[in-house]
């Protein structure tokens, strides 16, 4: 019978504490002369109803109820004003990416995150965030320190806004994951970040710093020397905490890529490496294989839209069975011939444990068709592969298999 009470007792005190806070939400709306999101009261009453410990925050603008009433400043203000009104609710999660919001809104929920101690996952990603917002983002997170989460992709907060953000890394050790890509940083931004994932070889034993996954998407690089990328490499060198790393569209090069193979082959941590849509040619090849015959960590490379061509596949085929840790290789688009994809199955075959494989958009001749797929069906591991074979008039043709995985969906 008491632990009836209790469980009654919590179940009030949840329904209480959802309740304030949508009375307060509702009466900052109206404070703010703001129209209430339906689908945020929606989120509460179905807290309410399911008794729900922890409360997320979802309004996503690329979802289908809100694409065409994105959320803007005045609606960001009414939900930071119903968070400070209401400090018991215990929310761990806020997800407002693909809206409108921009640095004077931001800058209120950064005052509030100051003190905030529940919420753990700021997701930001695609809004109207610049250098302005990023400062204040970067000064909340300086003393913040239970924020694990950060995502702001998308919002270009230039080298100036990317740079604060980089140096407030060098404070907090209590965030796991950054997600800086399309955000235009430039060299003063990438030169800091290897200062961070220097600090954090030295902090990694004796703190929390665990920093581990780092999105950095097209940065804004204009010197052919790629210096910044220098100094990332270098940091990457004896990193102990970083377990993905993305570098799609930065314009790396063959230099850049020998610098960052050459560092990471004394990095043990890193799990997965994406250098998609680069500037890498046939020459990336060799540094890539003896990254791959060093590094015995990495589990996922993804290298599609490149030019590695035969050559630059041949020696990634021959790195690959030295290697079984790789799981997931992706070489799609790559003008990759029939020598090197020969060299390919023939190295599938041999590995043994490859799960997922994507070659598509190479060149496909009738004898590569057939060996990749009798490689990939012979591979037992194999669970994910982009392409079909089909015998038309005694011919192997090269089809692509269509997935509900392969259409492209925004923000995802």
């Amino acid at each position: 019978g008491k632990r009836a009470m209790a469980d009654g007792d919590e179940s009030t005190e949840l329904e209480s504490v959802v309740e304030r806070f949508k009375t307060a939400y509702l009466t900052a709306c109206e404070r703010q002369d703001t129209q209430p999101l339906e689908s945020l009261l929606e989120q509460l009453e179905n807290a309410n109803s399911s008794g729900e410990t922890f409360l997320s925050i979802q309004v996503r603008g690329n979802t289908p109820e809100h694409f065409d009433s994105r959320l803007k400043d005045g609606d960001l203000e009414a939900i930071v004003g119903a968070l400070q009104a209401s400090p018991g609710v215990l929310i761990t999660e806020l997800d407002l990416s693909w809206n409108l919001i921009g640095d004077d809104s931001v800058a209120q929920l950064c005052e509030y995150l100051k003190t905030d101690e529940q919420i753990v996952t700021v997701n930001l990603a695609y809004n109207e965030i610049g250098e302005n917002g990023a400062k204040a983002i970067a000064d909340a997170l300086s003393v913040n320190r239970t924020i694990r989460h950060l995502i702001l992709s998308g919002n270009k907060v230039g080298d100036n806004g990317g740079l604060a953000l980089a140096e407030m890394m060098l404070k907090n050790y209590s965030l796991r994951t950054a997600e800086f890509g399309d955000m235009d940083l430039g060299h003063k931004t990438l030169t800091m970040l290897g200062t961070v994932l220097k600090n954090e070889e030295t902090a990694g034993a004796g703190s929390d710093s665990n920093l581990e996954v780092l999105n950095i998407d097209r940065p804004l690089l204009f010197s052919c020397k790629e210096e910044a990328i220098e100094h990332l490499a270098m940091g990457l060198r004896l990193n102990v905490t970083l377990r993905k790393l993305s570098m799609k569209k930065a314009d790396l090069r063959d230099r850049g890529c020998y610098l960052l193979c050459d560092n990471l082959v004394l990095n043990g941590c890193l799990q997965e490496l994406d250098l998609s849509s680069n500037k890498l040619t046939e020459d990336a090849g060799g540094p890539l294989a003896t990254l791959l015959q060093n590094n015995q960590g990495i589990e996922t490379l993804y290298l599609a839209n490149n030019q590695l061509c035969d050559r630059g596949c041949t020696n990634l085929a021959a790195a690959l069975c030295s290697n079984p840790q790789i799981t997931d290789l992706d070489v799609a688009h790559n003008r990759i011939e029939s020598d090197g994809l020969l060299q390919l199955a023939s190295a599938i075959q041999k590995h043994g444990e490859l799960c997922r494989l994507r070659a598509w958009g190479n060149e496909l001749e009738p004898q590569s068709t057939a060996a990749l797929a009798y490689a990939c069906q012979h591979l037992k591991t194999l669970r994910d592969c982009d392409i079909l074979c089909q015998i038309v008039d005694d011919v192997p043709n090269a089809v692509r298999k269509i997935t509900p995985e392969s259409y492209f969906v925004p923000g995802k």
